[in-house]
């Protein structure tokens, strides 16, 4: 594997995650839903978490998680104009139509972060020596996660859009309900096996 490559991805992904803090933070201004305050300021938490689990990381690696290539540096533009096109939407918009942009924009960053990590996952195993572990461990740690917030991040745009047309529409989302459903049946199990 060429390293300086694997260098590269580290910190494009590292770049992904903290463009994620940020947009996140952003999109939590336009929230009107309450249902959707509560996930964004979970995933925002667990992105920040990802952000230093990948400082961790790339130390481990001897990676600079501070080198700004040409490319991290193009995300990071990126992901400012994520930023910028939430706070006009609330500047412009009506509330209901600027959380809705907002969960658009929220859908692009997931998509982008998701991206990385299914690149870095694949990579991860060829990985040798110093942190290596560390990687592996960080790498299934976000696959716990992968496309689940995306998932939801698009049910919540479907539906806030069926809801803008005066449409029927399920808040919060099927997916976000089925989630629930289960972290509910896995607590039970767990308290059962504690017994």
């Amino acid at each position: 594997m060429d390293s300086r490559q694997l260098e590269e991805l580290m910190v494009q992904t590292l770049e992904h995650e903290v463009c994620g803090v940020k947009v996140y933070e952003a999109a939590l201004t336009s929230v009107v839903n309450h249902g959707l305050r509560e996930e964004w300021s979970e995933h925002l938490e667990a992105t920040r978490q990802q952000v230093e689990l990948l400082k961790r990381v790339c130390w481990a690696l001897r990676i600079d998680a501070t080198n700004d290539t040409p490319s991290r540096l193009i995300i990071r533009e990126n992901g400012n104009a994520l930023i910028s096109t939430i706070q006009a939407a609330k500047r412009d918009a009506d509330a209901p139509a600027a959380q809705l942009l907002a969960c658009e924009t929220v859908v692009i960053a997931e998509t982008m972060i998701q991206t990385a990590w299914q690149v870095l996952t694949r990579c991860a195993p060829l990985v040798k020596g110093d942190g290596a572990q560390l990687l592996e461990e960080a790498c299934a740690v976000r696959a716990a996660l992968d496309g689940e917030r995306l998932r939801h991040a698009k049910g919540w745009c479907r539906e806030l859009w069926l809801e803008s047309l005066g449409v029927k529409a399920n808040l919060p989302p099927p997916e976000v309900r089925r989630r629930t459903t289960r972290s509910k049946r896995r607590a039970v199990r767990s308290a059962s096996s504690r017994r």
